[in-house]
């Protein structure tokens, strides 16, 4: 499980939204999604796309970053 504060350091994000809910970039995308994840489901924050690569026993086993040039800085979208 990666920390929240290590994913908060490596892309330059201040604050990930309601993080007193979880501790983990796993803990932040089920969360987002309010759902158990699957390979492709992706939440969009920050100029960055956080999409599911892989899970396993309904977990994240894998989650790809990406950044968005095309995005306004702070907009949040679910998918």
């Amino acid at each position: 499980a990666t920390p929240l504060e290590d994913v908060k350091r490596a892309l330059d994000i201040e604050a990930f939204p309601h993080d007193e809910n979880y501790e983990t970039i796993a803990g932040f995308m089920m969360y987002m999604l309010r759902k158990i994840p699957k390979k492709t489901d992706f939440v969009l924050f920050d100029r960055y796309k956080f999409e599911i690569i892989d899970t396993e026993n309904f977990k994240i086993d894998q989650l790809m970053v990406s950044f968005r040039k095309d995005l306004p800085q702070e907009e949040t979208t679910i998918n």
